[in-house]
């Protein structure tokens, strides 16, 4: 029997301005004219489960946002224009949709707490209570199909702020290191391009933790108006999505394959790439069920020197790093162009690659072996799909 029980702890505030909470205030995951909805996230020993999936979607639930796991006591901010939402949370037994508003060039701070004991709120806070309305859309139903609101040609864009016409979703980072040390990065991002997501919060100095030899991140657990100095969460990876300018990315090199080879050979050419296992395993798991519908898709990888025009690390430590971005489109045919017109700006993207990328990285794999100094290894890979407005 399902629970509809959910606290959400609301704070709007200026960027900068917030004093209710242990997450910093200032977004760095904020484009001008947009507004960031911030989390910290409580799930209770009754739901049964230690994580929660948060589900943004339009206010009558019809259009996906945003879908992504977050374990009890971590954090995430969002990137949206200013409007109502449907925010859903899903945790073992416990469940419930509401609607959410944001301003413009706000923080829109939230508690999302599932469970009975969901009193201890950030000071002064409005506290939501019990809802009545229940979860219009399932969890299997937020879970499968395209990671966004699929249109024709790739994600609609008119809820995302900023100008870039591309959207790389799930973008992982997983590490290898040596031993534990303390951990430190951030991500600078070139003009026209900006962060959209961010597990954990980003705050206004990136993610800082510790980072275990086994490869896992240990950050401070985060509860509105909670002391949780002494509480540790572990994930296995950074989280990030990114709205960037598509005349940044490549289209010359890639392959156009029927949807059920498209991800293996996406697996293979990260093989190839020189990517471990847990990172391949990770996205084929995530990725089998969230390409668009389409009889052949065309792909297209981002080296890691396209990725770092757009958005680089920054970090104290001494790191190597793999990276490797994929951006998917459907071949679609001229009956349905008529119904929905490409800009012309992005026609390039609708002719096949001129050269095969896996054909090409064949003749030249690169190592997996890890460097014996500085011995800690970043590897970072992502799919993505244009944008329509």
């Amino acid at each position: 029997m399902f629970k509809y029980v959910l606290s959400l702890a609301l704070a709007a505030y200026l960027s900068g301005c917030s004093k209710s909470s242990n997450i910093e205030g200032e977004s760095r995951v904020s484009v001008s004219g947009g507004s960031t909805i911030r989390g910290s996230v409580i799930v209770g020993a009754e739901c049964g489960a230690s994580s929660a999936r948060i589900h943004l979607s339009g206010v009558y639930g019809a259009q996906s946002f945003y879908n992504v796991t977050i374990n009890s006591g971590g954090t995430f901010d969002f990137q949206v224009n200013p409007g109502r939402y449907s925010l859903a949370a899903y945790a073992g037994s416990c469940t419930v949709n509401s609607e959410v508003s944001t301003q413009t060039n706000a923080v829109m701070n939230y508690q999302v707490c599932l469970g009975s004991n969901c009193t201890s709120v950030a000071s002064g806070a409005t506290v939501y209570n019990s809802f009545s309305k229940p979860t219009e859309i399932s969890e299997t139903a937020a879970s499968s199909g395209p990671l966004c609101q699929w249109n024709i040609y790739g994600c609609a864009g008119w809820m995302y702020p900023g100008w870039g016409d591309a959207n790389f979703s799930k973008t992982n980072i997983y590490f290898t290191a040596k031993e534990d040390s303390a951990f430190a990065l951030d991500l600078d991002f070139s003009k026209g391009n900006n962060a959209l997501a961010a597990i954990p919060s980003l705050g206004k100095s990136g993610w800082n933790g510790l980072l275990r030899k086994n490869g896992n991140l240990e950050f401070a657990s985060a509860a509105l108006g909670q002391d949780t100095s002494s509480k540790k969460i572990s994930l296995g990876s950074l989280f990030y999505e990114t709205q960037v300018d598509s005349k940044l990315l490549q289209f010359e090199s890639g392959f156009c394959e029927p949807k059920e080879k498209a991800l293996s050979s996406m697996i293979e050419y990260l093989r190839l790439s020189g990517f471990t296992n847990r990172p391949i395993e990770d996205f084929a798991a995530h990725w089998k069920d969230h390409l668009p519908s389409a009889d052949t898709l065309c792909v297209y990888p981002q080296n890691q020197n396209i990725i770092e025009t757009i958005v680089s690390y920054r970090t104290p430590q001494k790191m190597e790093s793999r990276r490797l971005w994929f951006l998917v489109l459907p071949r679609i045919d001229s009956a349905m162009l008529k119904v929905r017109p490409i800009p012309q700006k992005l026609t390039q993207w609708f002719n096949p690659p001129k050269a095969n990328a896996i054909a090409e990285l064949r003749k030249a794999p690169q190592s997996r072996a890890i460097a014996s100094e500085p011995g800690i290894l970043a590897e970072e890979c992502s799919v993505g799909f244009l944008l329509e407005r």
